[in-house]
């Protein structure tokens, strides 16, 4: 069997009419990267990915791609303050294409509207 890529394509038509104003689930925070985070990349996407990610994965699958941007790949955080999720949102081929990669919950540790809204809202 033959893989086809895109497995997932997303296209906005209407752009302006996307609101990015969503209240997070109560107790819920979001931030972009900040140093020391590749840390927290590598153990939500292991969990999710049951597969183990280190730092030099960081390095490849995130800082070595084109259209790579710290303010493009987003934490979502527990009341607690722990790490539950992440996503990134990446540029290929100039300002109009782009595509989310490694999307990642903890398990457990997210409801599925947090997951739902890392793709949904970022």
């Amino acid at each position: 069997m033959t893989e086809q890529i895109p497995q997932l394509r997303m296209v906005i038509r209407y752009l302006y009419r996307w609101s990015f104003d969503e209240p997070l689930t109560s107790g819920f925070s979001i931030r972009t990267y900040r140093p020391g985070d590749e840390e927290h990349w590598c153990l939500i996407i292991s969990e999710s990915f049951h597969e183990e990610f280190k730092l030099d994965k960081w390095q490849k699958q995130m800082l070595e791609k084109e259209g790579y941007g710290p303010e493009r790949v987003f934490f979502i955080f527990d009341g607690a303050g722990v790490p539950c999720a992440t996503a990134a949102a990446m540029r290929i081929g100039g300002e109009q294409h782009g595509y989310v990669h490694y999307v990642g919950t903890r398990p457990g540790d997210c409801p599925v509207i947090v997951e739902t809204q890392m793709v949904s809202f970022h």
